[in-house]
């Protein structure tokens, strides 16, 4: 199956997507593989990680400013008053 390049282009923040689900599944494998007091310190070290992922998939979803965005308008109304 090819993917069309402006599919990906359109969804802002896409490719991160698949990364926010397969970073907590590889921590639970990594958990369950090493176990014991580690799994502690593999979801600690893990976390910075998911939070980059998410702030930048938050930052790429808002920063596209387009008709066809998904914010309301009155969102789009309090944002361009501000």
């Amino acid at each position: 199956m090819m993917v069309d390049s402006s599919a990906i282009v359109a969804t802002a923040g896409g490719s991160l997507l698949p990364l926010a689900i397969l970073l907590p599944s590889l921590g639970v494998l990594m958990s369950l593989l090493l176990g014991g007091r580690r799994a502690e310190w593999i979801a600690l070290g893990l976390m910075p990680l998911e939070f980059a992922v998410a702030v930048a998939i938050a930052y790429l979803s808002g920063a596209r400013d387009s008709p066809s965005s998904t914010r309301s308008p009155v969102m789009r109304r309090r944002s361009a008053s501000l």
